[in-house]
Parts: C-alpha cells; sequence; structure tokens
C-alpha cells in the first residue's frame, strides 16, 4: 500500500526536478493524508488512483493525456505534470490494477524511450498545438506524435517508429483497435476565382505500407451560380474491418453519407442536421469528429459536435455503423451542451459529461446523454473544490479524472485523481 501512495506513483518515469531542493520533512505519510481531497464516497464513483507531487514551491499541474482499460482488469494511464510559466514538462505512464488501485509493474517501453533524442513537449510546431501521446485502444500499446527532424511528423513507441507527411498536413495520426494507422482531414481550396473545392482525404499505414483511403473531392461553391454545396460538414475516415479497407463519413442538413475508398456513396440515411451560415470567412462549418470501434471492428460509433457560433453552443450527435451492411444508425440527434467540458462518447453512442462548479455552492455532476437524447445525471456532488479535467467511457465504465492542489507543512502539493463509475 505504500509505494500506492508513494510521491512519484511510478515504476517508468523521468526523473523530476525543478531546480529546488524540497522540502526534507514532507514524507509519503503527509501526501498520502488526503488523497482523493473532496471526494465523497457512495455518490456514483469510487477513488481508485492518486498521483501526489510536492512542487518546491514551484506553481505545478497535472494533466490527464490518455487512459485505456484491458480485459485483464488493467488500467493504462499516461499523464503529465508541467509548470504553465516555463517550458518545463514530464511525462509519466502507470498501470494500474482498476478493482484494488495497486501499481502493477508497467509494460512497454519507459516514456523517455518513446522516441530517439526527443524531449516532451519541446518538439512541437503548430501540430494542434503540442505533441501528442496515446494508447492503441483496448491495449496498454503507448505511442508518441510528435514532430522529428526534417520537419517530417513520426509516430514511435510500442508501436514500430513511421513517418509520415511533411509539415504542410499539420496533423496527428490514430492507431485503431486493429494496428491500422489513420491520418484523415477534411480541406478547402481553389482552382481559380470562381470556384472553391472541398475534399475528404485518407491516408492509411498498413504493415508499413502507406496508401489512400475512403474519400471524395467535389466542388463545393461556383461563382457563376452562386451556389454553395452544403454537403460538407467536414468528415471522418475510419477502418471497415480487419483486411485495410476503409470508409468516411459526412453530412448535411438532409442525410448522413457513407462512402467507399473508390468515393462512392455505400449509404445514406435521413438526418436533421443543422444548415449552416455561408456568410463570413468559412464556407465549411466548424465542426469536429471523433470515432470509436469495437475491439473485432465490426462495429463504428461516431461522435460529432457542431458549434453554433452566436451561440457559443455545440450540438452533439453520435452515429453508428454496421461494418458489414453499411447500415447507419442515428442515436442522439442535436443534443444542445453549453461551452466544452470534459466528454467522451461509448460504443452505444451514449455521450457522458462533467459540469463542474463556476460559482459558489454549485455542484458537481456528471449526465448521460442517452441514444434517444434524454439526460440523466448519474452522479451528482460527489466531489467538490478540485476540476474535473478528463473524462473517459472505456468497457461500460465511466472515468474521471481531477486536479486539486494543497498546502502540507508549509509545501506546496499538487495532485491527480483517478475515479471510477459504480
Amino acid at each position: 500500500m505504500e509505494n500506492k501512495f508513494s510521491i512519484l506513483l511510478l515504476t517508468s518515469c523521468l526523473i523530476l526536478a525543478f531546480g529546488c531542493k524540497k522540502n526534507e520533512s514532507l514524507v509519503k505519510e503527509d501526501l498520502a493524508n488526503d488523497l482523493a481531497p473532496f471526494f465523497t464516497p457512495g455518490k456514483g464513483f469510487r477513488h481508485v488512483y492518486t498521483v501526489s507531487e510536492a512542487t518546491a514551491g514551484f506553481v505545478s499541474f497535472f494533466q490527464s493525456k490518455d487512459l485505456s482499460a484491458t480485459d485483464d482488469g488493467k488500467l493504462h494511464w499516461v499523464y503529465d505534470r508541467h509548470n504553465p510559466f516555463s517550458k518545463s514538462r514530464y511525462l509519466y505512464r502507470s498501470t494500474i490494477n482498476a478493482s484494488t488501485g495497486e501499481l502493477l509493474p508497467t509494460q512497454g517501453k519507459p516514456v523517455d524511450k518513446l522516441a530517439d533524442n526527443y524531449q516532451w513537449y519541446n518538439n512541437a510546431n503548430d501540430i494542434n498545438k503540442g505533441d501528442r501521446v496515446n494508447f492503441v485502444p483496448y491495449t496498454g500499446n503507448l505511442y508518441l506524435s510528435y514532430q522529428s527532424a526534417g520537419g517530417t511528423f513520426s509516430a514511435s513507441g510500442d508501436v514500430p517508429r513511421f513517418d509520415y507527411l511533411d509539415y504542410s498536413f499539420n496533423q496527428h495520426p490514430y492507431i485503431y483497435a486493429n494496428g491500422d494507422v489513420y491520418m484523415s482531414f477534411f480541406e478547402t481550396g481553389s482552382t481559380d476565382i470562381a470556384r472553391v473545392y472541398s475534399r475528404i482525404t485518407t491516408f492509411i499505414w498498413r504493415n508499413g505500407i502507406k496508401s489512400k483511403g475512403a474519400g471524395i473531392a467535389r466542388q463545393l461553391w461556383n461563382y457563376r451560380d452562386m451556389a454553395i454545396d452544403s454537403l460538407w460538414h467536414k468528415a471522418i475516415s475510419f477502418p471497415a474491418g480487419n483486411n485495410g479497407e476503409s470508409l468516411a463519413c459526412t453530412f448535411d442538413e438532409h442525410s448522413i453519407y457513407l462512402y467507399d475508398d473508390k468515393g462512392k456513396v455505400v449509404a445514406t440515411t435521413p438526418f436533421a442536421g443543422r444548415k449552416f451560415p455561408t456568410t463570413g470567412d468559412s464556407y465549411a462549418a466548424d465542426i469536429k469528429w471523433y470515432a470509436k470501434t469495437s475491439k473485432d471492428m465490426k462495429k463504428v460509433t461516431l461522435m460529432v459536435a457542431d458549434v453554433d457560433r452566436k451561440e457559443a453552443v455545440y450540438y452533439y450527435s453520435t452515429f453508428s455503423i454496421d461494418v458489414a451492411t453499411k447500415k447507419i444508425t442515428v442515436l442522439v440527434n442535436n443534443a444542445s451542451i453549453a461551452k466544452t467540458p470534459p466528454m467522451d462518447f461509448d460504443l452505444d453512442g451514449n455521450i457522458y459529461y462533467g459540469s463542474y462548479p463556476e460559482q459558489q455552492g454549485a455542484v458537481t455532476e456528471v449526465i448521460k446523454v442517452n441514444a434517444s437524447g434524454g439526460k440523466s445525471v448519474i452522479a451528482t456532488n460527489f466531489i467538490g473544490r478540485q476540476l474535473v479535467e478528463k473524462l473517459y467511457a472505456l468497457n461500460g465504465k465511466v472515468y474521471i479524472t481531477a486536479v486539486s492542489t494543497a498546502t502540507v507543512k508549509g509545501e506546496n502539493v499538487t495532485r491527480l485523481t483517478l475515479l471510477e463509475s459504480n
């Protein structure tokens, strides 16, 4: 139990120092006194694990980067600690027994060996404002995507290293459960002043070989006809099984469209999408897409966030796709959620998000939006006075990470707590 609450709580990590000697009187037991501060058990969540670190008088915060749950009852967690006023960032990974909260030996590479000649977060070149680290779904295999020498973007770690494209694409890859590496993006451009086109483009790396995936290009706007194609609410591409095939999905205010790797429409279904305005400096709606697959790759669930720029409200929808039949099922349909709280979705299309106190006396809640669009509170008033910073829906459970700080024996202490739904 003592190892569970040690200062570093890690088996493979970088040696931490912010250039200042820590208070030697602050021992492990001091840090363990308040492992889940402001947490009330029995209200929908239970405490799994807490990372604690004395900060030696500096401002320092933990931040969860990704979480994965495996069938053997283990949680695989990657997180970092940083000083918001400097470039100092340190990356960690831990393996935890989900039932007991016991720290287990970490499999895979130490975080300082994920890439050669690399320092976490110091290689970023506007690639979504930072380097990224993720687990391959349903596994404890960790990979890092970053800018390597010569402006090439690379990924490596517990997966074979691959180099992909150049800085002009400014994209992170995503590795799906079958091991295929995807980079999917939407772009607009013009062939001349009178014509604007839009394009869904996908690149796939499978067994080390790069190929083009599902996508299509078409004219978005024509000056002579003064007509705009309403189809493109951006798009996402994803694997269609285990054999290298891919599909791409997009929608408009009438329907959802599914394309194969030849640009052919293979399925449509009615959908009351929001029509986006054509005024302003963009002809494309402000859309964000997310995808999850089942472990056997037979099912794909998508979540799309459509922002209302004027009202500052996101409209969230989820769709499921049967890979074999290409059937599209609309689940959540344009559920409105203010701002962008910690959020995730499961394979059944349910959306979970956390609301956190913004004023004195408010309570923290975790809310579920089910496939019919109804909202229900699954936990309330179980934690307070700290920031719920991430939420993960994994294997039928909801996990929350929460940040807190305290002063122990005059020493600043920062914590990152992992909670699991009952």
